[in-house]
């Protein structure tokens, strides 16, 4: 299959933030294009986005119900292939559903569910259509956050020990986990939380999540003010790596008995698969975003040609399930007398 995906959006209409990043990060590398969308519910909304898009009104719909109807109709070469999901949270699960028993391939903002048990059925859903479904977390998509995780996997800081996060205050979503499972490789079993405002699921500045991995370390996410400066420092039995996402181009490296190393991209040693400037020229959240949406064209263009060998390296329906339970165990303990409360995995 060598040809563009082709596109559909639910969401993302007029004033939406994140529906703006998703559509500059999928047509950075050329290989998706957003043919059509049901941007709000709204219809005079829908047409003006589709309108600053450049889209034909048939293409804008009503309905993401109605999207799915219509394009289905079309022949195979002119229907979408895939559907973006970026409308509200307590939608997420009703659009994913829908959008897989149709046949289009799913791209989820995170959460891809409100619940536990919604989450379990849309992984379920995912595994048995045999689909291609991305979670939008883009901390993969970050090349020394890459650079990181293949250090760990070639044991050069050894075992790993601990886990500090500092994560901008907000919504709890799973993202954090989903950092820190995917550069250590180690799952996290239990939580151990201390949150202002738990009910709502919001992470505030002081909160504190003790946490607790696989193989046996330990680790704290902590609730910062700073704006998006999210900090992680992963500590082994020989050394510590360290990264930033306000310097997302540089990585730390502590070794015991040696200098303290940076490593930047672009370097010799670091794989420049992911990076699309020359050194010495930032990269950030627009480019990770966009390793996200390029590894799933490649995806999807591997399930058509039936390749079996392709192994997708984004973040899935598995991920996103185990995001909704590191929530929920989080809101459990933090709401409980049993502090220590296992992810319902």
């Amino acid at each position: 299959m060598k040809r563009k995906i082709k596109m559909g959006m639910a969401g993302g209409g007029p004033g939406s933030v994140i529906g703006a990043v998703h559509r500059a990060a999928a047509r950075l590398d050329g290989k998706i294009d957003l043919i059509g969308g049901a941007f709000s519910r709204d219809r005079d909304k829908t047409l003006a986005q589709g309108s600053e898009l450049f889209l034909p009104e048939y293409r804008c719909y009503r309905s993401y119900d109605e999207m799915m109807e219509f394009e289905n109709e079309l022949p195979p070469e002119e229907r979408i292939d895939c559907i973006t999901i970026v409308a509200p949270d307590a939608i997420h699960y009703d659009i994913a559903t829908k959008a897989l028993k149709s046949g289009f391939h799913v791209i989820c903002e995170k959460p891809m569910a409100l619940s536990l048990e919604d989450a379990r059925a849309l992984a379920d859903q995912v595994r048995e259509s045999g689909l291609i479904f991305a979670l939008a977390c883009n901390y993969n998509g970050y090349s020394m956050l890459r650079q990181a995780r293949a250090m760990i996997q070639d044991g050069e800081i050894g075992e790993i020990t601990s886990v500090t996060v500092e994560y901008p205050q907000g919504r709890l979503d799973g993202a954090a986990e989903n950092l820190v499972e995917y550069v250590t490789g180690h799952p996290i079993t239990e939580v151990c939380a201390d949150l202002l405002a738990a009910e709502s699921r919001i992470l505030s500045p002081g909160d504190n999540i003790l946490t607790r991995f696989a193989n046996g370390a330990r680790g704290v996410l902590t609730g910062v003010r700073r704006e998006n400066d999210l900090f992680l420092r992963i500590d082994g039995t020989l050394g510590t790596l360290e990264w930033r996402l306000a310097s997302p181009d540089s990585l730390t490296v502590k070794r015991d008995g040696q200098p303290l190393q940076v490593f930047c991209r672009h370097q010799e040693t670091v794989p420049a698969a992911t990076s699309r400037t020359p050194a010495g020229y930032p990269e950030g959240f627009l480019e990770a975003f966009a390793n996200v949406y390029t590894r799933f064209a490649e995806a999807v263009w591997a399930h058509v040609d039936g390749d079996r060998k392709f192994v997708p390296d984004f973040p899935n329906a598995a991920d996103g399930f185990r995001g909704v339970a590191f929530v929920e165990a989080i809101v459990k303990s933090a709401g409980g007398d049993r502090k220590w409360t296992s992810l319902d995995s």
